[in-house]
């Protein structure tokens, strides 16, 4: 049954959302003749239209919560949390997070969202070179310095069984160089999604933006500890969220 609404959401999925993101993407003219603002509107319109089918053909009911937490004029923001499904990238700007993902490398070979990256400043990993690795937490860091938020799954990959795995310290090195504010996320349910539905029914999923966390002013012995008290945090929330 899994599988059947998996393809079945996929088939409604696909001729509306690839188009729609063609369309997001003419964003750039906007951007070549010096009309930013604008183009960046037209950009976050299309992404926010296909966002809607994906809950819409995956039968998604999203439940966003915290987002007093999310500092008002703060624009070093780097966005850490637990990583269950592909759907969690969508999440996030749905959340209302415009911003950089530190992606897997082999989303560069995916025609139409590689060029919708792009678009979003977002940065592709490596996570088999440690060289390429830490080129990649450096370009965001240094996309974090000039007031473009990032954010990153610091597990590496995504749970197969919705357990939150070790977060990597090195993942954390992003927010720290960049001395950003650290907005914890915990995500539940996403999972549920596409990579595990059940049934048709509609599945309700949890983006739980946690209170930020200033890096700016710590310790070595603190910035060498975040990662502990960041997962901490996720973790705590996370057992807090209900689970179909």
């Amino acid at each position: 049954m899994g599988k059947f609404r998996r393809a079945i959401s996929i088939i409604f999925l696909v001729p509306v959302f690839v188009p729609v993101l063609v369309i997001a993407m003419l964003s750039g003219i906007f951007y070549i003749i010096r009309l930013r603002k604008l183009g960046d509107l037209w950009l976050h319109f299309w992404i926010r239209i296909a966002i809607y089918w994906i809950w819409l053909t995956f039968g998604a009911r999203v439940h966003v919560t915290g987002k007093e937490n999310v500092p008002k004029d703060d624009k070093n923001l780097c966005i850490i949390a637990n990583h269950q499904s592909m759907i969690d990238i969508p999440l996030i700007f749905y959340s209302g997070f415009w911003c950089g993902i530190i992606g897997k490398v082999e989303l560069r070979k995916v025609p139409v969202l590689n060029a919708l990256m792009y678009e979003f400043n977002c940065v592709f990993i490596n996570r088999k070179s440690l060289k390429e690795s830490l080129k990649a937490i450096n370009q965001g860091s240094e996309n974090i310095k000039k007031g473009i938020p990032m954010a990153i799954f610091p597990e590496g990959t995504r749970s197969h069984d919705y357990s939150i795995g070790e977060f990597k310290a090195g993942a954390f090195k992003m927010a720290t160089k960049a001395r950003a504010t650290i907005i914890p996320v915990a995500i539940q349910n996403s999972r549920r999604l596409l990579e595990d539905p059940r049934g048709f029914g509609i599945t309700d999923v949890y983006f739980k933006i946690l209170p930020p966390i200033e890096t700016r002013n710590m310790d070595e012995d603190e910035v060498r500890l975040i990662h502990e008290k960041v997962e901490e945090e996720i973790r705590s929330a996370y057992e807090t969220l209900r689970r179909v």
